[in-house]
């Protein structure tokens, strides 16, 4: 006997995206959470975001990261991506200067070898080397929360003159900020561990 339990959430965040998340749970424990593209939204946010193959509770940071490399692996990192994966990290682990040998220090290095070498050949460092395997590197991780969704937000949009690209680390950081809300994970900004 198989035991299905179905239910439907509208999930909004402050910047005016919606997703609306089905999940489904069977006797083995399996959740489906398929999402859809959210409206426009003035930052030019857009939901990418396959959570189908989580466990159920809350969405942490190293998630983040390593969906993002499942969503944008073969974008070049910018700047702006090292700033914002820089962020993440410190936010997940507590240390501002990021951990030695992490997502952070990769990508920040990816971009300072480019610049280096800008009349080579070299292939580019994509978001998915530098995220493929995030949460082996972080010593620590944490529940996304709307704070620091705005703080990643900020730093990525510092570094590329006010914008935010759809489906990167900041966008989806919101995303995981608005579904952990909702999801009664934290009240307001910060965390509400239940």
């Amino acid at each position: 006997m198989t035991c299905v339990q179905e239910r439907r959430l509208s999930v909004e965040s402050d910047q005016d995206t919606e997703v609306a998340i089905t999940e489904t749970t069977t006797v083995t424990e399996t959740i489906v959470v398929e999402t859809t593209e959210p409206q426009s939204t003035d930052m030019g946010v857009s939901c990418h975001t396959d959570l189908s193959e989580r466990p159920p509770g809350p969405i942490s940071i190293a998630e983040v990261l390593e969906n993002v490399a499942d969503t944008i692996g073969d974008k070049p990192v910018t700047v702006s991506d090292a700033r914002a994966i820089q962020s993440a990290e410190a936010l997940a682990t507590g240390i501002s200067s990021g951990v030695k040998g992490g997502p952070g220090s990769i990508a920040l290095s990816a971009v300072d070898q480019k610049k280096s070498n800008s009349n080579s050949n070299q292939t580019d460092v994509t978001i998915g080397d530098v995220l493929k395997s995030a949460s082996s590197h972080l010593i620590q991780d944490k529940i996304v929360t709307s704070r620091d969704a705005s703080k990643v937000h900020s730093a990525e949009a510092r570094n590329n003159n006010g914008q935010v690209p759809k489906g990167g680390v900041s966008s989806t950081m919101q995303q995981a900020a608005a579904y952990n809300h909702n999801a009664g994970y934290f009240i307001g900004m910060d965390e509400n561990f239940q």
